[in-house]
């Protein structure tokens, strides 16, 4: 188990904990130690390119530019945990384009947004 899965793995079992508080009664240890074993199964790895610090750096800079509060530590969590499931190159592009498009949050392109999205048309 790598030092890197190890703190991922703290942050995951965390954020679970927060999102689900009954999950709090398990042991810390036996938790961190399952997430590690997933994490080490699949080769997910903690780390990130250069070229992703990069994008990230920049979104967080472009929030600030905004005066938008910044991440709290779960909430970023969250959000990498969220775009990095799409894998680097989508997450990276969608941080790239939800800058150029003055978004507040990362979408990607083409994907459903504005006022209606997930709602039905109340125009005919």
């Amino acid at each position: 188990m790598t030092t890197d899965n190890h703190s991922l793995a703290v942050k995951i079992r965390d954020a679970m904990c927060y999102r689900y508080p009954s999950l709090a009664v398990f042991e810390a240890p036996v938790v961190v130690a399952a997430i590690e074993q997933i994490l080490n199964e699949h080769n997910v790895t903690a780390t990130h390119s250069s070229k992703f610090d990069a994008a990230w750096s920049e979104w967080k800079a472009y929030r600030k530019e905004r005066k938008e509060k910044p991440y709290t530590p779960r909430g970023e969590t969250a959000q990498l945990s969220r775009i990095m499931a799409w894998g680097e190159d989508r997450a990276i592009a969608a941080i790239l384009f939800s800058v150029a498009q003055g978004y507040q949050g990362i979408f990607e392109e083409g994907a459903p947004s504005g006022a209606g999205f997930g709602r039905k048309s109340t125009f005919a």
